[in-house]
């Protein structure tokens, strides 16, 4: 084997890294020692840092699951340095730094939309490259599509050889998270809302019926059974913090709404239940249902799953209606 000096000056500086990392010149003729050691690339780095930064969209419907990555060294065909651990984790705190240095204006992505399912990596004796971090990306309906999130993920502490410093550079990887869901609209124009599906006992008592304005007419489902439910698209996401119903405002009436459940979609495919109760409220006067959360949705689905009188096999409903008590 020729002497290495005869071929450094034909191999760039990355190319030169990654063949002493995989280990590859190992022999020991030519009076090449058997490990080598290269300073200027000998150190512990977050594979996930040297790619650079990276974009990912999330989703109202699903999370987002991918391979983080780990820690690895180079610089050394010595591959004995004992067990080698890191701790990783997110630190939000290096947004504003980012921001100021590369002239840029991402918001922090908020804890509720990411996680990683190990925080502790760590390379065998023997191994150049630990195990590996997956993370979880959501967006669950809650991120502002007009903004771009960062989510810097960085090692905190690292217990290693003191001849395998952690690189400064490549200690901390950056995802930029963007979300695509519809503009929203706070504002409810119920005129322009369209109910897509729902029973009906006879004309003059549709579900549209519900959202007229008017207490005095109602909804009336057909007679053959429980549950019955409704479908409303409302022609636009809404940010929506609750909803409003009136029961049927005759006296004497007893197949009132008793126990709902209130389902959610962005896309009349995935639904989620945002509001169960099994004892609502019998009064005359408009309920009102809070959330105990925001959601966006272009659609809501109520089932009426029982009534005051267990022996009935209908309902009715005066008004529906829904709110947004929160900010945009």
């Amino acid at each position: 084997m020729k002497n290495l000096k005869s071929y450094g000056k034909y191999l760039k500086p990355n190319i030169l890294f990654g063949i002493l990392a995989a280990g590859f010149l190992s022999c020991n003729d030519d009076g090449i020692p058997e490990n080598l050691e290269f300073e200027q690339f000998r150190y512990i780095y977050l594979s996930a840092a040297r790619e650079g930064v990276k974009t990912v969209t999330v989703t109202p419907e699903s999370d987002i699951t991918f391979v983080f990555g780990g820690i690895r060294y180079g610089g050394t065909t010595n591959m004995q340095q004992g067990e080698i651990q890191a701790e990783i984790a997110a630190d939000l705190s290096l947004v504003a730094a980012y921001n100021t240095a590369n002239n840029t204006e991402y918001l922090p992505l908020p804890t509720a939309h990411f996680a990683l399912d190990k925080t502790t990596l760590s390379i065998e004796n023997g191994k150049n490259f630990s195990d590996v971090a997956n993370l979880t990306v959501k967006n669950g309906g809650n991120l502002d599509n007009t903004k771009q999130y960062l989510l810097p993920v960085t090692v905190k502490t690292i217990n290693a050889p003191e001849n395998l410093p952690l690189n400064e550079e490549f200690k901390t990887a950056y995802w930029v998270v963007l979300s695509n869901i519809l503009p929203v609209d706070a504002e409810f124009n119920k005129g322009a809302w369209e109910v897509v599906a729902s029973s009906v006992w006879q004309a003059g008592y549709e579900a549209e019926d519900m959202f007229d304005n008017d207490i005095n007419t109602y909804w009336h489902t057909d007679l053959t059974g429980l549950p019955q439910d409704f479908t409303i698209d409302m022609a636009g996401n809404k940010r929506i913090t609750g909803f409003y119903l009136t029961h049927r405002q005759e006296p004497n009436e007893t197949a009132n709404p008793k126990n709902i459940r209130i389902e959610t979609s962005m896309d009349e495919q995935v639904w989620e239940t945002v509001y169960q109760t099994g004892n609502l409220d019998q009064s005359k006067t408009r309920i009102s249902l809070p959330l105990g959360k925001t959601v966006i949705a272009r659609y809501v689905r109520l089932t009426i799953i029982g009534v005051s009188d267990a022996s009935a096999t209908y309902s009715y409903i005066a008004e529906f209606d829904a709110y947004n008590n929160t900010e945009n």
